[in-house]
């Protein structure tokens, strides 16, 4: 075997405890070492694949930091998009629901002409407002509630309990005599 006799300075990098980047560098010295020419080569080649190695993660750390800015703006522009999908749809929505009530009126008023012609008993029902002299106690709750979406749909609370009723029609209680006749 071939052996070259030298003298060697090796560098021996220490990373710091609580530092990535920060390594702090130790030359030791190994006094003659007797290497083979291929431990030589590899030896050689380190300190290049090390400073590869330190570029690598170097770019790695910068696009992990970019990913965050990246994934940030990323889920920013999601939520706009949600929301103005959202405020579309309300848009929608209320125009359906205007559509919506006016089907109800025309589909009632189809009913009764309906009912009419058939002569069949309907039922109406008209809420009294509350008197000051019906008010005797402070903290009385409101027996009957109407919707006034919904012309037909009264609610009555019983013991506790809400019932709710569907009648032809239902007079609010800021109805006039000339409504309900």
């Amino acid at each position: 075997m071939n052996h070259t006799g030298a003298w060697h300075l090796f560098c021996v990098y220490e990373v710091g405890p609580c530092q990535y980047n920060a390594c702090n560098t130790k030359w030791v010295s190994l006094g003659p070492v007797l290497l083979g020419a291929g431990l030589q080569k590899r030896l050689t080649a380190l300190p290049p694949a090390l400073g590869s190695m330190k570029t690598d993660y170097a770019s790695l750390r910068s696009q992990v930091r970019n990913f965050s800015d990246f994934y940030g703006a990323a889920i920013s522009d999601a939520k706009k998009q949600i929301n103005a999908a959202i405020h579309e749809m309300s848009e929608a929505n209320k125009d359906l629901m205007e559509k919506y009530r006016k089907e109800v009126v025309l589909r009632r008023k189809y009913h009764e002409q309906l009912v009419e012609l058939k002569g069949n008993i309907r039922v109406l029902c008209r809420v009294k407002p509350v008197l000051k002299e019906d008010q005797q106690e402070e903290g009385q709750a409101v027996v009957v509630t109407t919707d006034p979406n919904n012309e037909s749909a009264l609610s009555v609370i019983n013991k506790g309990k809400a019932r709710a009723f569907e009648l032809d029609k239902v007079f609010h209680p800021q109805a006039t005599q000339e409504e309900a006749s």
